[in-house]
């Protein structure tokens, strides 16, 4: 049974684990806890941005960030699932999840984005009915962004 919460400040050292573990198909280097805390509490209060943790049965299983809350499409601007829970749902509903949340909140689309090089991420999104709108290029390698429209 999967559950979604806000991200409390406990759940900072299994975000950075977790962005660790993914580091390779995320692009990033190895990030401080402090640095870690800093972002969060200055995120912490921030009416454009949402960071939620997701338990599977009781266990912490993936992060996932929702930003550009003020603008006119927001973004899950990152995912993480946390290896031992990959592949068992959890990414599967934090994604309906968000689309819920943009859609109680009136938007029509949410925006996604990942790197060209994780294939998995490419599959996994357009299975769950988002479409490459855009590509782009960054740092080393391309991207692509992804849209679905919620009121379908």
């Amino acid at each position: 049974m999967f559950q979604i919460l806000p991200l409390a400040a406990d759940d900072i050292p299994f975000v950075r684990e977790i962005v660790r573990e993914n580091r390779a198909a995320l692009h990033v280097g190895n990030i401080p806890l402090s640095e870690w805390r800093d972002a969060f509490r200055t995120a912490d209060g921030d009416g454009d941005e949402e960071n939620f943790i997701v338990r599977a049965d009781g266990a912490r299983a993936a992060w996932m960030k929702i930003n550009h809350l003020e603008g006119d499409v927001p973004w899950l601007s990152m995912l993480v699932v946390a290896a031992a829970a990959q592949r068992q749902g959890a990414g599967s509903f934090a994604v309906r999840f968000a689309e819920d949340f943009a859609r109680e909140r009136g938007f029509a689309a949410l925006k996604i984005h990942t790197t060209a090089d994780n294939l998995a991420a490419i599959a996994f999104y357009q299975k769950l009915g988002y479409a490459i709108v855009a590509d782009w290029p960054e740092g080393d390698g391309r991207g692509y962004t992804f849209r679905k429209d919620l009121h379908q």
